[in-house]
């Protein structure tokens, strides 16, 4: 009788090998971060070769000589949008600054601030205030601006509504600051199609968001990242999943 069960799993097995191997692949691919591009690189998936990028890709730029595109590298600057928080679901996973994430600590994620970034947030609803330093990246649902850990929410007191609107206040950036690259995979005029085409990226673990131009145009990207050669790398990660692999573009909220 065992050998009869023996071939019933060898069958089974045989059978389902693809999506056994598709399973384990998304846990190596996406069990270290909220995102694909949160990985710190001996964690990331490996890179895939392409074109050489150029010399100045990685290169730091101070953030007193930083230029117009990136109006968002001064103290003061602000945002007023919706804050969620995220908890016990990621706690000990990566973060986007390379450390574990730990939702006991006071800290945030933001999806393009400098990591390191002191930030104050105001609950607009109580006026309580809370300062916190950005350590990760996020969140991509459109209309929220950031995501404050468990113990961030719980003493400005929105733990328990899961989200509130908030003022977000730039008070200390650090010296320095890799250049911004992003894959922009769309511009639209309606925004339900660039909000419909997010979800389906973000779907996949991958950091999609939605930048709203002067010219009242929703342009969408994938990012950001440190550097042009990151950027090339993942344009092959989303044409593997399905979508337009985007052009590589330094990015702007303009």
């Amino acid at each position: 009788m065992n050998k009869y069960f023996k071939r019933f799993f060898e069958l089974i097995l045989k059978k389902n090998k693809i999506k056994i191997i598709g399973i384990v692949f998304s846990i190596i691919l996406f069990g270290c971060g909220r995102y694909v591009v949160n990985a710190p690189e001996d964690l990331s998936p490996k890179p895939v070769k392409k074109s050489n990028p150029t010399k100045t890709s990685t290169e730091k730029i101070k953030i007193s000589n930083s230029k117009p595109h990136y109006r968002f590298l001064r103290i003061d600057y602000t945002e007023t949008g919706i804050a969620s928080w995220y908890g016990s679901k990621f706690h000990g996973k990566y973060s986007a600054s390379g450390e574990k994430y730990n939702m006991h600590e006071l800290s945030a994620a933001h999806k393009y601030l400098p990591i390191g970034t002191l930030i104050k947030v105001e609950d607009l609803e109580t006026g309580k205030t809370i300062k916190v330093t950005v350590k990760d990246r996020g969140p991509y649902i459109d209309g929220r601006i950031v995501d404050l850990s468990r113990a961030a929410a719980k003493k400005i007191g929105y733990f328990k509504r899961g989200i509130t609107k908030v003022k977000l206040t730039v008070l200390k950036l650090p010296e320095t600051f890799p250049n911004y690259f992003v894959l922009q995979m769309g511009l639209f005029s309606n925004k339900e199609n660039a909000v419909d085409l997010q979800k389906k990226i973000v779907k996949e673990h991958f950091p999609a968001f939605i930048v709203k131009t002067k010219n009242e145009i929703f342009r969408l990207v994938v990012g950001p990242f440190t550097s042009e050669k990151k950027a090339i790398e993942y344009q092959e990660r989303l044409q593997n999943h399905g979508f337009e692999k985007g052009l590589v573009k330094i990015f702007t909220l303009d």
